[in-house]
C-alpha cells in the first residue's frame, strides 16, 4: 500500500465570477421589473382618480342644472307667478336724457300679477336731475270695478337712500313688493 505524504496540501480554486455576474444581472432585471410594476400601479391609480373626479364633477353639474331649471320664487310655501310688463332696458341707461327737461316728470313701470293685481313702481325726476330719479315709490293696485280700484303703498326711496318698506302690509304683499318693486340704484 502506498501512503500519501501527510504534508501534501490540495488546494482547489474555483472561479465563480461569471456566476456572480449573472446573479447580479438577474437581480438588476428583477429590480427594474418591480419599478415598472409599481409605476404601472401608480398610473392606474391616477387614471382611476381622474375618472372619479370627472364623474363626480359631471354628476354635480347635472344636479345643479336640474335645480336651476326647477327653481321658482317661493313665498310662504306658495309660488308667485306674474307676467312682466317691464319697460325697455333703456330705463336704467339714462345716457340719452339731456338736461333740456323743464318740468318734473314721472315714469311708471307696471308688473301684472297672475291674480289681476298690478305692482307699480314710479320714478320721479326733476329738470335739474334728469339722469337719476329724485325719489321712487312702489304700490300694489287692485281693480274693484270698472271705475274703482284700491291702492296699498309698499315702499319708497328718496334719492340715494335704501328702500323703506311698509311694515303694515300683509306678508304676501311684502314678498310681492320685494320681488316686483324695481328700484333704480346708482
Amino acid at each position: 500500500m502506498t501512503s500519501q505524504p501527510e504534508n501534501l496540501c490540495v488546494e482547489t480554486i474555483h472561479n465563480f465570477n461569471a456566476v456572480n455576474n449573472q446573479i447580479g444581472l438577474e437581480l438588476e432585471k428583477q429590480k427594474e421589473q418591480l419599478k415598472l410594476e409599481r409605476s404601472a400601479l401608480w398610473q392606474r391609480a391616477a387614471i382611476i382618480f381622474a375618472i372619479v373626479i370627472i364623474s363626480s364633477s359631471t354628476a354635480y353639474l347635472i344636479y345643479a342644472f336640474s335645480i336651476y331649471l326647477t327653481k321658482t320664487p317661493q313665498t310662504n310655501s306658495s309660488t308667485i307667478k306674474y307676467i312682466s310688463n317691464s319697460l325697455p332696458d333703456q330705463l336704467s341707461d339714462t345716457s340719452h336724457i339731456n338736461n333740456t327737461v323743464t318740468v318734473d316728470f314721472t315714469v311708471f313701470r307696471t308688473e301684472a300679477t297672475q291674480d289681476g293685481r298690478s305692482v307699480v313702481t314710479g320714478y320721479n325726476y326733476s329738470p335739474d336731475q334728469a339722469d337719476f330719479p329724485l325719489n321712487q315709490y312702489c304700490y300694489i293696485s287692485e281693480k274693484l270695478t270698472a271705475n274703482n280700484s284700491t291702492r296699498v303703498d309698499l315702499a319708497h326711496v328718496n334719492e340715494n337712500d335704501p328702500p323703506v318698506w311698509n311694515t303694515e302690509v300683509s306678508a304676501i304683499n311684502s314678498d310681492l313688493a320685494r320681488i316686483l318693486c324695481k328700484f333704480i340704484s346708482r
